[in-house]
């Protein structure tokens, strides 16, 4: 049987949990809560990825580059301009995104360094010393949209370059054989292991269930 596999894993499972032979935990249940195990793995390590740009290399299969489609929005912010482009459909995380004008023939930018906003953070359009402009322009993203803020500049956008971590690709229910998660090795080690502590402690005994939420809130799982 090859590593990785969802058989493999599966099997993995059971060893760590000390349930060799048992359907205590259902493969439709282990692999709900590696699911889990992985967004929640994958978020540990990109916390600050608007800021630093930094990849761990357990995750940097998941990276991809394209280049995208804009439109001018009709609707301006204290008469700044807009250019929108939509997600990927496999968008997961964005790490950078860059606009692109023609000229002479070829598509090149302007920008020296492009502000990321997360969502939830507020857009600063105001502060004189922080508006959006050509070089330094603010990229926002709402719904299934980026909106890219270039303040007075009129340049006509014709696509942007994106930089993103696409999601994870899984293995299905019935597909034994191919490898759980399109992630490494040591990453999918890592998954395993926190997914036999969401396995032990979300679904066994009840002391063991308050004794995670407890740790959870003040110990080990919290540091």
């Amino acid at each position: 049987m090859n590593r990785y596999t969802l058989a493999w894993c599966d099997q993995y499972l059971d060893e760590l949990l000390d349930k060799i032979g048992s359907d205590y935990f259902p493969l439709p249940l282990k692999l709900d809560r590696f699911i889990t195990a992985t967004y929640d793995f994958i978020k540990d390590r990109t916390k600050n990825l608007e800021v630093t740009q930094e990849i761990s290399d357990e995750i940097k299969s998941l990276i991809k580059s394209r280049k995208l489609s804009v439109l001018k929005s009709a609707i301006s912010i204290h008469s700044k301009n807009i250019w929108n482009c939509p997600e990927p459909i496999d968008y997961y995380r964005l790490i950078g995104l860059v606009p692109l004008y023609v000229y002479n023939n070829e598509e090149i930018s302007k920008s020296k360094k492009v502000t990321i906003i997360k969502v939830g953070q507020e857009i600063y359009t105001r502060d004189p010393f922080r508006e959006p402009n050509a070089e330094y322009p603010l990229v926002t993203r709402t719904s299934n949209l980026f909106s890219i803020y270039v303040g007075n500049d009129s340049t006509n956008y014709t696509s942007a370059f994106i930089t993103y971590l696409k999601k994870p690709e899984f293995a299905k229910i019935d597909e034994d054989n191919k490898r759980i998660v399109d992630l490494s090795d040591s990453a999918i080690e890592q998954i395993l292991l926190k997914t036999s502590n969401y396995l032990r402690f979300g679904v066994s005994d009840e002391s063991a269930a308050n004794n995670f939420q407890f740790n959870s809130q003040f110990g080990e799982y919290n540091k």
